[in-house]
């Protein structure tokens, strides 16, 4: 068991609690490290904590009750397991219980809760990056040109071509309008297309088919008549005639599955190896295109602090662990309760870009 550290005295947390994030990316996102904490709860525990978990990830400002936590206060984590004085503070004070990998938080900006980032807004507390969208461009409209040379392409007869074609900018908001214009006729001779390039009797250049001289490149050879071939004449090599197939996968040109290259997925039940937490189950619906699936938390994979086995059968790319909801750090195994949600960190104040 990986130790812990313990800062002297006891910190609070004020304010109403938040969560910006959805409940799949807090499942991602805010799990502890280290293991050894497969013990399922009870039905009405699992409910509880799934429900609470939902509602948490969909309402930002209701705040929980204590029916919304999960009755997990003496999980792993709580009793039995060594933690370590630091002799050091954390950025929250005192009380806190580090998960496993995770130092000590310095300085400013983070938030438990929106009330943590003070009176000044707009803020959000955010685990991760927070898109504000246009409605955060801190430029007026007008604030910069926004250019409205044209109505229609007969205002933009100044060069042969013209087009009148919108001008949309976000920050700050522009809908303008502005001509172009196509680019002058190449020549053959000198080329002024460039290199693979040639000019056509039109005036616009093109790519050089394979066969006048155009390159295929790696993995490709010249098949102009070829029912696979591309708009250059090329067409894939075959793995049974040169092309060596990847790692994880094997040749076999006839496949429905097969690439272009006549690859296909190597199944774990002849030679893939499925990756760790995963066993082979070719055949389960929660299987992916090599027959791996996520090994269930009921059925041997141990769920992370701050987390719980609650789901029997949970969906593809999921061992059924759900993150514990909570009102305070001490209804988690360790780390910080960030908006309603247990996190291994703390989140951050973000405010709009200037």
């Amino acid at each position: 068991m990986s130790q812990r550290q313990r800062f002297p005295g006891e910190s609070t947390i004020k304010g109403s609690l938040a969560s910006f994030a959805t409940a799949l990316a807090l499942n991602a996102l805010l799990a502890c490290g280290g293991k050894g904490h497969g013990s399922s709860l009870d039905s009405g525990d699992a409910a509880e904590a799934r429900d609470a978990s939902v509602e948490i990830a969909q309402t930002r400002d209701a705040p929980l009750t204590d029916a919304d936590v999960a009755d997990a206060t003496d999980g792993p984590g709580k009793d039995g397991r060594t933690i370590a004085d630091s002799g050091s503070a954390d950025a929250f004070g005192n009380g806190v219980i580090l998960c496993a990998g995770q130092s000590p938080v310095v300085g400013f900006g983070y938030c438990r809760n929106r009330t943590d980032c003070g009176p000044i807004g707009p803020v959000v507390c955010s685990l991760g990056h927070y898109d504000w969208g246009p409605a955060a461009c801190p430029l007026p409209p007008g604030s910069q040109p926004c250019p409205n040379d044209c109505a229609t392409d007969e205002d933009c007869a100044a060069q042969p071509g013209g087009k009148c074609v919108p001008f949309d900018r976000v920050c700050p908001k522009c809908n303008g309008h502005r001509c172009t214009y196509a680019p002058p006729p190449c020549t053959s001779s000198p080329n002024s297309c460039g290199a693979e390039q040639r000019c056509r009797v039109d005036g616009a250049c093109e790519p050089v088919p394979c066969s006048a001289g155009g390159s295929c490149g790696l993995s490709y050879r010249c098949a102009p008549t070829s029912a696979t071939a591309n708009y250059l004449g090329c067409e894939p090599i075959p793995c049974d005639g040169g092309y060596a197939c990847p790692a994880g996968t094997r040749c076999h040109v006839s496949a429905a599955q097969a690439d272009s290259f006549g690859c296909e997925l190597t199944p774990c039940d002849q030679g893939y190896a499925c990756p760790a937490e995963t066993r082979c189950a070719v055949g389960s619906p929660r299987a992916d295109s090599h027959g791996c699936e996520y090994t269930r938390c009921n059925e041997g994979f141990a769920c992370q602090e701050n987390s719980r086995c609650t789901v029997a059968e949970p969906p593809a790319y999921d061992h059924g662990c759900t993150v514990m909801p909570c009102k305070s750090d001490a209804d988690c195994d360790c780390g910080y309760c960030v908006g309603g949600i247990c996190s291994a960190v703390p989140a951050t104040c973000q405010y709009p870009p200037v």
